[in-house]
């Protein structure tokens, strides 16, 4: 890893930040459609609502609502949830979850789902207005493309400002190592240039595996030799952060025939600070 980084820190000494603006995303092929994100909502997935920044007035008990947290009637072709129909707890008072203040973005409850996911529903919501409005969302433009083999493309853009604000903020659950070479490297990146990346992996009783095979920033490609601990830090990071979140819970998450596939429990609800 810090061969790697050490590499690229020694190409992007040049003047290249104007070849990064220019190379454009890959482009995969994914064309969502409004419809798909009602459906993601409809049939279990996250509906975001607003975290008010500390001093706003709290709503004290949530309320029943559609999507995430609420009595779920949807069953597309796509997927289907299993809602508990019951209005979870909700933000207290000064905007923050008891427990989570301080976080920018907070979980209420828990229900269990289950569902499948197209690449076009996971793309519409890679792009929603819900994400997109979260402080730190660090990616534009962004495609998820399932293939049949259970492998999975993503390209866009990198939001270099909000990563770089993302990083310089503690408790992100890394270790000392994993954050300097994310800082050294964010602090490379210039002018919101394209990503793309290729892998293969899943989740079994909440046990990470991922294989990054393809990873690219710009123009500049990953050596090979060096995606072994890419993975290794990444699904260490991942689980790390996976047991942090209230209420989630994954028995099985797999990638198969174009469609992620989840079983386990997810929060009811998500509040993201714009």
């Amino acid at each position: 890893m810090k061969g790697l980084i050490a590499a690229l820190m020694g190409l992007l000494a040049l003047p290249m930040s104007r070849m990064f603006c220019l190379v454009p995303p890959k482009d995969l092929g994914v064309k969502p459609t409004k419809s798909d994100y009602q459906t993601y909502v409809s049939t279990g997935g996250w509906q975001i609502n607003e975290l008010k920044s500390s001093g706003g007035q709290g709503t004290g008990q949530g309320s029943q609502g559609t999507g995430l947290g609420s009595q779920d009637t949807g069953q597309g072709s796509t997927g289907t949830s299993q809602g508990t129909g019951q209005v979870a707890q909700g933000i207290g008072t000064g905007g923050q979850v008891p427990g989570q203040e301080g976080k920018t973005v907070q979980f209420v409850g828990q229900r269990p789902l289950t569902a499948s996911r197209t690449s076009e529903q996971l793309t519409a919501l890679a792009n929603s207005s819900d994400l997109k409005a979260w402080k730190y969302y660090p990616v534009q433009n962004v495609q998820i493309r399932i293939n049949n083999d259970g492998s999975v493309d993503s390209s866009g853009r990198i939001a270099s400002d909000r990563l770089l604000a993302a990083l310089s903020r503690p408790g992100l659950d890394m270790t000392g190592e994993e954050r300097s070479l994310m800082t050294d490297y964010g602090q490379m990146l210039k002018g919101n240039p394209a990503f793309y990346i290729k892998f293969t992996g899943g989740v079994t009783n909440n046990k990470v595996n991922v294989n990054f095979s393809k990873a690219e920033i710009g123009p500049i490609a990953a050596p090979s030799d060096a995606m072994g601990e890419v993975n290794n830090h990444v699904a260490s990071l991942i689980m790390r952060k996976m047991v942090k979140v209230p209420g989630l819970s994954i028995k099985s998450l797999t990638f198969q025939s174009g469609k992620m596939n989840f079983d386990g429990t997810v929060p009811d609800k998500i509040y993201m600070q714009h």
